[in-house]
């Protein structure tokens, strides 16, 4: 079975760290970088089934990240989703033309997103995450399981 694959682009440690921990328990595997350029090592390297990047990072901006993916044909089909904290009226609009596929406003509650990445999953037909009924008690609970990282030097 096919476990769907996300790459988490947040330079926000803490952010990053939530969510990527709430998304592997979810099921799904979880890449991460910290800056545009990684992502798009990272995107190059493991292909995911959705990219979440931030907009606004040092460095290559999420929004430069997407163009260049955006400019490999074979980042075409792959849903990137604007994750930002800049989320005002006229910014998902902006988002959607530059070339994201959607803008999720943060901050967000870890189930509000990984309801998000299904639905969007969903959309594009890959199979969803392997533990998507599960019970989260959040960051620091004697419940968690993983807490795992993949990063490409």
């Amino acid at each position: 079975m096919h476990t769907a694959s996300i790459l988490l682009v947040d330079d926000f440690e803490d952010g990053l760290d939530m969510y990527q921990e709430y998304l592997t328990y979810r099921g799904y595997r979880v890449l991460v970088a910290r800056n545009g350029e990684e992502a798009i090592v990272q995107a190059r390297v493991h292909r995911p089934d959705v990219i979440l990047l931030d907009i606004r990072m040092p460095g290559m901006t999420g929004t430069d990240a997407m163009r260049v993916l955006r400019s490999d044909p074979s980042f075409q089909r792959i849903p990137i989703v604007a994750l930002t904290s800049h989320a005002l009226d006229g910014e998902r609009v902006a988002a959607l033309a530059a070339g994201f596929d959607e803008l999720i406003p943060k901050p967000c509650l870890p189930d509000q997103l990984a309801l998000a990445v299904e639905r969007i999953l969903a959309a594009t037909g890959t199979p969803r995450a392997t533990n998507r009924g599960a019970r989260y008690s959040g960051a620091g609970s004697k419940t968690k399981t993983l807490n795992s990282r993949e990063v490409v030097p």
